[in-house]
């Protein structure tokens, strides 16, 4: 199962790699991250790392999700998302994880992690980071919102597959 999966990504808008979403979290109503082909976010490291001794992080992908019963091991978990202010935020197993821009740099095929402070959950909502995204329903498109931060503005970026050097990547719609 976690063969099939590919890593999630920040791609330019109008590649073939974006994801188009069918249904995304609003308000405190948790969902998934689902495409109209059934696949979806999830999680595809084992159990959280611990990065700078403050910081969880897991690692994430898209694919097939697996039934898990217990956090042992999260490979293949599809972790319901709900919106808290402007944090795309995942529930994994009870604890909070929001959504981030691996270290805050924006550019094409950048990792999308989830991270929680340690021990501060100040630490893990905070206002300037790279956690803030945006839904189109039009596009239905997910993309960071990226007007706090200082970044290239050659390009906009949505999330997207990893470009697979090999083969052909598949559509992920």
């Amino acid at each position: 199962m976690m063969q099939d999966c590919k890593p999630l990504v920040l791609v330019v808008p109008g590649d073939a790699r974006h994801i188009e979403f069918v249904d995304f979290p609003s308000g405190d109503a948790p969902g998934k991250l689902i495409t109209s082909k059934g696949l979806e976010v999830i999680v595809t490291s084992a159990k959280p790392a611990v990065q700078n001794k403050r910081w969880k992080v897991l690692s994430l992908g898209f694919g097939q999700a697996a039934e898990l019963e217990d956090a042992q091991d999260l490979r293949g978990l599809a972790p319901k998302f709900l919106r808290r202010g402007r944090f795309l935020v995942a529930d994994v197993f009870g604890e909070e994880y929001p959504m981030k821009v691996d270290n805050g740099r924006y550019f094409d095929q950048n990792a999308l992690k989830l991270v929680r402070h340690v021990s501060d959950d100040s630490k893990t909502f905070y206002e300037e980071g790279a956690l803030d995204f945006d839904y189109s329903t039009s596009t239905k498109l997910v993309a960071p919102d990226r007007t706090k931060q200082l970044t290239s503005s050659k390009h906009s970026f949505v999330l997207g597959l990893k470009r697979n050097t090999s083969a052909a990547t598949p559509s992920a719609e």
